[in-house]
């Protein structure tokens, strides 16, 4: 058990991929592993579509983070009005933005207290050592990439967390 953390883009697409210029069909597929981690019998399709109206949005994965109390407790008070019941949040881009140049601040005067870890029901350390650096460099690294990849333009984020 722990904190656990993710962020999605959400690109909406309203069922009608004809100005996205997608064509095609949607086939998911699982392979059955056995106990051992190897496979173990034949794949299984768990979901095909011929017509492409029937998705209305699709959700990237575009950041995780486990037991960064310092990000969560970021979100909690400028995303979710400081209720943190592992609720999905909207989060604007600019929001990203101020906590990218938060984490590069921090990270470039080492000042901690910019963004200090919390306590929290499996929430980690409260210490500033090597994991709250190594969320901070993550944190950075994910947001960077989250702002700059064409995939997520017109994209809506949301962040959630559990427990």
């Amino acid at each position: 058990m722990g904190l656990d953390m993710y962020l999605n883009a959400h690109k909406y697409i309203g069922g009608n991929f004809d100005h996205l210029g997608i064509t095609g069909k949607i086939s998911i597929e699982r392979q059955p592993k056995s106990f051992n981690g190897g496979e173990d019998g034949e794949k299984t399709t768990l979901l095909e579509l011929d017509d492409m109206s029937k998705v209305s949005k699709i959700i990237f994965h575009v950041g995780y983070w486990r037991k960064a109390n310092q990000i969560h407790s970021w979100f909690v008070e400028n995303c979710q009005e400081d209720k943190d019941e592992c609720q999905e949040a909207w989060v604007s881009v600019e929001q990203l933005e101020e906590l990218r140049d938060l984490c590069q601040e921090v990270k470039d005067t080492k000042d901690a207290s910019l963004l200090e870890p919390v306590s929290g029901f499996f929430f980690g350390s409260t210490e500033v050592d090597e994991w709250y650096w190594q969320d901070i460099d993550e944190t950075i690294k994910i947001l960077t990439e989250a702002l700059n990849n064409p995939l997520f333009e017109d994209c809506s984020f949301y962040y959630q967390s559990s427990w």
